[in-house]
């Protein structure tokens, strides 16, 4: 099998040429690979957490990718599904609404639907519609993956907690086209090279260890006189493993970990961002963009002891943290802090209060006004 050979050589890329945090991004876009491959078999684990009334939002049927341009998140997504299906498949992004999702569950069954770059405007207008729609008709249904660019802001608490999100900073600078182009065709190269033989057996093993949980929670659900699920075709499980729910992507991870370990060369050792990971880890992890945004927003040169702050500026007044901004960035910025931080009831035109105790909390850090000599001070 040559295909976690193959994959590992893709993965080599990442270090010629890109500028950023690339250890961050191998691991990241692995998180996405070990969701991807469950993708088909997530609807069995979030149908049967529903009917044991258990958290369905550790199965999540929505995954984003965000953050900056040419940091390959179309090249994963295509790679990714050749070593699936064979060829990727890409959906306009004119057919992301309601309507036209509900019509792509039933259509797609289990095949993963993927829209590439889809705008900031798009994603508000019918995202909360589309991710918050809990009841979906049908036994069989598709996750969606969804890639956006650098301008995409903070997002609801709502669409978070439902979702996987990756968010990069990691890039190609888009002036070395030389490196581009070669990394291009190392991509191509590496993508005819790949089979679907990497997947079944993917497949194969984690359908066993799914209805290995089922087994051992002493579940057997009706099939309905579904031949494929009488056969072992299709996952039969309860979604739970010892009383707990199914952690889908630790699930994954380690599944994909073991078959990259068992058909690595000889001399060659496992890279660091190969290992098993948890839902939770990542969902944490969502949170750090709004996080680094607040954080620079309360840096300490920032301070300003005044009641009412200039713009850019901060200060403190009681429990809470008056934060001053423009006319034009005030939409802006608000939409950008978690809407549990903000004090709506302090907030004014130009200037936005938080509440000092939960931002400590969110940032981990105190809230003070910094010591400073007196020819300092403001």
């Amino acid at each position: 099998m040559d295909e976690p050979q193959s994959l590992l050589f893709e993965d080599a890329n990442y270090d010629n040429g890109f500028v950023g945090d690339v250890r961050r991004l191998q691991s990241d876009y692995f998180a996405f690979m070990c969701w991807f491959y469950m993708a088909p078999l997530m609807c069995d684990l979030r149908n049967a957490a529903l009917r044991e009334n258990a958290f369905s939002f550790d199965q999540p049927v929505f995954a984003v990718l965000y953050g900056s341009s040419n940091c390959g998140k179309t090249s994963l997504v295509e790679t990714l599904m050749a070593s699936m299906f064979s060829y990727p498949r890409i959906v306009d992004t004119q057919n992301f609404t309601p309507a036209k999702l509900r019509a792509l569950q039933q259509a797609y069954k289990r095949f993963p639907v993927v829209f590439d770059d889809v705008t900031r405007d798009r994603f508000n207008r019918y995202a909360d519609e589309i991710v918050k729609d809990e009841t979906i008709p049908y036994a069989e249904y598709p996750c969606f993956a969804l890639s956006m660019n650098a301008d995409a802001r903070s997002f609801k608490p709502e669409i978070v907690k439902r979702c996987l999100m990756i968010y990069t900073r990691t890039a190609l600078p888009g002036d070395n086209v030389a490196v581009r182009r070669t990394l291009q065709r190392s991509v191509a190269n590496i993508r005819e090279r790949l089979t679907t033989a990497l997947y079944r057996e993917y497949l194969k093993r984690t359908v066993s260890l799914l209805d290995a949980a089922r087994d051992a929670a002493g579940d057997r659900p009706e099939t309905d006189g579904n031949p494929a699920e009488t056969r072992g075709y299709l996952p039969k499980t309860t979604g739970k493993r010892n009383g707990e729910t199914v952690d889908a992507l630790h699930l994954s991870s380690t599944t994909v970990c073991a078959l990259f370990r068992e058909n690595l060369p000889p001399g060659i050792s496992m890279p660091a961002w190969c290992a098993p990971m948890t839902l939770a880890s990542y969902q944490e992890r969502a949170f750090e963009r709004p996080r680094l945004l607040l954080g620079n927003l309360l840096g300490a040169d920032r301070y300003h002891s005044s009641r009412r702050p200039p713009e850019g500026c901060w200060s403190l007044s009681g429990h809470r943290i008056l934060v001053a901004v423009s006319a034009i960035e005030f939409t802006r910025t608000r939409t950008d802090i978690p809407d549990w931080l903000l004090d709506d009831t302090a907030s004014s035109s130009g200037q936005i209060a938080l509440d000092r105790n939960l931002t400590e909390d969110f940032l981990r850090r105190r809230i003070r006004a910094p010591r400073r000599w007196f020819w300092q001070r403001a």
